[in-house]
């Protein structure tokens, strides 16, 4: 099994059996349901991604390009970064947008609420810069949003949506040794995604609406 690590920094690959949570060196499952995560092409995208060679580079961001929904939001907030550093700053801006919203929903199917830091990892290590960017084109970032719902509502999830109970503390309990831990579904039941897909849009777009009218106060202001 590999896991998608999200450290204060950075993403980091695993595929050994430790990581590194809460500051403390811990066995990540090789049995249990986190053993059944498939995180694989996730994490291959990730690394192909994060290389320094442009080419190695440009052939995944097209890989990923042409079948979004394949990939867990991590891959996709990498995906951001790679476009953002090649200059494509408004394309790697809606990818991580979309990072954002799916990441945010795939937490709230998680059973662990914990799981959550996950978000706030990818939220710390790439919407620095997407964000400053942003402040500079407001026009771009308001239209971005209704785009970025559009494209969520219509991709399906064709990955793996348990990834981020990788990043939760039950997994980690469950590794000491609290097995009972393992019995607990790690989602919701599908008969729930939809209503909770749509929830967190309504959310995400309402946060959206409530900061962007609030920047512009701000700006009016100054």
């Amino acid at each position: 099994m590999q896991r998608i690590l999200a450290a204060v920094a950075a993403f980091f690959l695993i595929s050994t059996a430790h990581a590194q949570t809460w500051g403390k060196r811990v066995t990540i499952p090789t049995a249990g349901p986190w053993a059944e995560i498939d995180v694989d092409r996730t994490n291959t995208a990730i690394r192909a991604l994060s290389l320094d060679k442009p080419k190695q580079r440009e052939r995944a961001m097209n890989g990923v390009l042409s079948n979004p929904s394949q990939y867990a939001p991590p891959a996709l907030c990498h995906l951001s970064a790679a476009l953002f550093k090649g200059g494509r700053k408004d394309e790697g801006s809606f990818w991580f947008y979309a990072c954002q919203l799916r990441a945010r929903t795939d937490a709230n199917l998680c059973t662990d609420r914990s799981a959550a830091e996950g978000v706030m990892a990818l939220n710390y290590q790439f919407g620095e810069q997407i964000n400053k960017y942003m402040y500079t084109q407001q026009d771009v970032w308001e239209a971005m949003m209704p785009t970025v719902m559009e494209w969520d509502i219509n991709t399906p999830h064709d990955y793996d949506r348990r990834w981020i109970s990788l990043h939760g503390l039950n997994a980690t309990l469950y590794a000491q040794g609290n097995t009972a831990i393992g019995e607990l579904p790690l989602i919701l039941p599908e008969d729930q995604w939809a209503d909770t897909d749509a929830e967190t849009r309504r959310v995400y777009r309402e946060g959206f609406i409530g900061m962007f009218k609030m920047f512009k106060e701000q700006q009016t202001a100054e």
